[in-house]
């Protein structure tokens, strides 16, 4: 994994290029009302199109304070923010910020993890959940079962809250889902009562919610089991569950057995990155720790939950075009998916840099662009989201230095309009979890968790920052 990225914390993308209409479910006065959207696809995202031909990025100043938005959710007297967990934007701009909050006023100590609304313009939505922010149940009375906290965002723009039960022995773990209404309450017409609770292999950091198509809802989770050779363990193979849900919160017909499949990777490797399609299929990459896997390897799991097994096969030849890197630790980190265009890869060379990937949808090396299918970059990149006109929005994944923005286009170069050296993000220091979406038209958003080393009482100390393109 890039050191920008929380370990699992994904960026599913795929590049399609919609027409965004403004949202109108906010108004000045906090009213709310739901209204259909366009496909939302991610984690901390949404298919949303940014980048405007060859403009130069600048900070976007009608959010937050000069483009800039400091998380710090609201918490009663006595009670404080430990960090934020996770964040999730909407299409159009909404982001939702899991924070886990602590009293130790009294013994024991009390805390949570609660679920918070900023508006498209940075600014806290006052009356989300009565203002105190939705409560996700921990799930289980064992504090050493109680897992992570996990939201997303469903194609219809409502937030989909989540909470992983930890498997304790032989047991097994779970996860348990829940839909919000547009004012932060429990939707109790969703699932069973407002909840789902689906056995799987769900562990710490490994599992993720994304918003798929036509509201449905993907619980992905991954896991590592070892190999044993001639009696003794020789290496572990990492698999990926996935568990789709329909728009009720039922498992969805037509998909895998029963609603899920798991695909197991190839050649003892992990899984570093992964994507999804616009129709819901969706992709698995990582490298192996065999001869054949070692340059890497990428699944598809298509819309119906089958494993493409030709797919795999092309995909773990087309990899073997980053053998010719001379840099150290090549790998990829990013994958942007879509519709019918090529699957674009990208990653890092270590000291020389980053690199582009390019392949056809049916895993084949896509040999008529760049230098054979591959084109160098200046930087490492590790984190990348669609843009237009076959451009990409990317952040770079240097060695003890910040993120910067970049926009690379449909040729494989950085745009020099945007900046040679990309957008620096004003007062990111180096941390951990930076990620990288769409913030709606002509826009891009960067998500900083603040993590960094803590050996005291520390406040969360997250961000978000707004950049749109234009003179």
């Amino acid at each position: 994994m890039n050191r920008v990225f929380r370990p699992r914390n994904f960026h599913i993308q795929a590049r399609v290029e919609p027409t965004v209409e403004p949202d109108k479910r906010f108004s000045n006065e906090g009213k709310l009302m739901r209204r259909p959207a366009l496909l939302s696809m991610l984690v901390l995202g949404v298919v949303a199109v940014v980048g405007v031909g060859t403009a130069q990025a600048k900070p976007d100043l009608s959010f937050g304070v000069e483009g800039v938005a400091t998380l710090n959710p609201p918490y009663p007297p006595g009670w404080s923010n430990e960090r934020i967990e996770a964040i999730a934007t909407g299409q159009n701009g909404e982001t939702y910020v899991v924070a886990r909050q602590s009293s130790c006023s009294r013994y024991p100590c009390s805390e949570g993890d609660f679920v918070f609304r900023y508006l498209a313009n940075g600014s806290l939505e006052p009356v989300f959940a009565g203002s105190r922010g939705f409560a996700i149940p921990p799930e289980a009375a064992n504090r050493y079962e109680i897992g992570a906290p996990l939201i997303s965002v469903d194609s219809s723009g409502l937030p989909i809250a989540g909470r992983t039960v930890e498997p304790q022995g032989s047991g097994s773990g779970a996860v348990v889902v829940r839909r919000l209404l547009p004012d932060g309450v429990l939707d109790t017409g969703w699932g069973a009562g407002g909840a789902v609770r689906l056995p799987c292999p769900c562990v710490g950091g490994s599992t993720q919610l994304l918003g798929g198509p036509m509201e449905s809802t993907f619980v992905v989770a991954t896991s590592v089991t070892r190999k044993k050779r001639n009696g003794g363990k020789s290496g572990a193979t990492a698999s990926a569950t996935l568990i789709k849900l329909d728009s009720t919160g039922h498992r969805a017909k037509g998909f895998g057995a029963r609603g899920s499949v798991t695909a197991k990777m190839p050649g003892e490797g992990g899984i570093e990155y992964d994507a999804i399609t616009p129709a819901g299929a969706t992709f698995f990459g990582g490298r192996g720790l065999t001869g054949a896997t070692v340059s890497g390897f990428l699944v598809k799991v298509t819309a119906k939950g089958k494993i493409d097994g030709k797919f795999k096969g092309h995909a773990l030849h087309a990899l073997k075009r980053l053998k010719g890197l001379k840099g150290n630790e090549v790998r990829v980190t990013a994958a942007v998916v879509g519709r019918s265009g090529p699957i674009e890869l990208f990653g890092t060379a270590g000291s020389i840099g980053g690199f582009e990937l390019r392949l056809r949808q049916n895993g084949t090396l896509l040999r008529g662009w760049g230098t054979k299918g591959l084109q160098l970059l200046p930087f490492p990149i590790a984190a990348a989201v669609q843009g237009r006109e076959g451009s990409t929005m990317a952040l770079t994944g240097e060695e003890a230095a910040p993120p910067r923005l970049l926009r690379i286009t449909s040729k494989g170069k950085l745009d020099p309009v945007f900046g040679k050296t990309g957008e620096l993000l004003p007062g990111a220091t180096v941390e951990t979890g930076f990620s990288i979406f769409p913030a709606g038209l002509g826009r891009v958003g960067v998500s900083d968790l603040g993590l960094r080393e803590c050996r005291q009482v520390c406040e969360a100390a997250a961000k978000l920052y707004r950049f749109q393109e234009g003179k």
